[in-house]
């Protein structure tokens, strides 16, 4: 007689299986990043909180005060596979698209990138449908790597002479994903990109996607004319 012990990914699994179903997704977290919950569990221990399974396939700990799950309550933590996810059942795929601009008026690397993506996989015939796991973990990528301007740091910290009420403009585009950002021990600046490694966006995963998907790589990463947010950069 022999015994097997499951694998992570089949308790994963065995544990969204259970549990009661809920729609529209709520909100949960699991490492400071929020995600959408699909799947609620009653809590271990008495008064212990809600557990959940969210769109992503994550275990998490179910956020009920925040209700629903809205991706703009925590635009920079949140999940970019569950907001997929979520944009896709809601029949809201170019709407979340359009956000991969970065603010420019011209479609940007990652843009075309996502649209690629969506195209490929709306293809009658194809293996994977658009909400499969493979595609959302792509367009994920996408998210993760998409350009965001910065401005400087003195702009950053209020000391510019740019005009009261009006954006300052962005000195540097970067991706967020592949830069050193700084942590805790940066006070006020947790969360900006450190001089010494921000890495300027398109980025190496969007060109190896655009190259996959045949797409010209013309974006440049130099500073567009158009306001951007904090950055340790000059």
């Amino acid at each position: 007689m022999s015994s097997r012990v499951g694998t992570a990914a089949e308790a994963t699994a065995s544990f969204a299986c259970a549990g009661e179903c809920v729609d529209p997704p709520l909100t949960g977290i699991d490492s400071g990043v929020w995600h959408a919950v699909e799947r609620i569990h009653p809590p271990r221990m008495t008064g212990g909180p809600d557990r959940g399974v969210a769109v992503c396939g994550r275990a998490v700990m179910v956020a009920a005060k925040f209700g629903p799950f809205d991706r703009e309550r925590f635009p920079d933590r949140t999940c970019h596979a569950c907001t997929w996810v979520v944009a896709i059942r809601a029949g809201a795929v170019g709407q979340e698209i359009a956000r991969l601009t970065g603010g420019a008026s011209e479609p940007v690397l990652a843009v075309r990138v996502a649209a690629a993506i969506v195209a490929a996989q709306s293809q009658p015939g194809t293996d994977d449908e658009l909400d499969h796991p493979r595609t959302v973990a792509l367009l994920a990528a996408v998210s993760a790597h998409a350009p965001t301007p910065l401005i400087s740091p003195e702009c950053g910290d209020g000391g510019c002479e740019h005009p009261p009420r009006v954006p300052c403009p962005a000195v540097v585009v970067a991706c967020l994903a592949c830069s050193q950002r700084c942590g805790g021990w940066a006070g006020e600046g947790e969360g900006t990109c450190m001089p010494e490694c921000t890495i300027t966006a398109p980025c190496e995963v969007l060109r190896a996607l655009a190259a996959h998907y045949r797409i010209a790589c013309t974006d440049t990463g130099e500073a567009p004319d158009r306001p951007g947010l904090p950055g340790d950069r000059s």
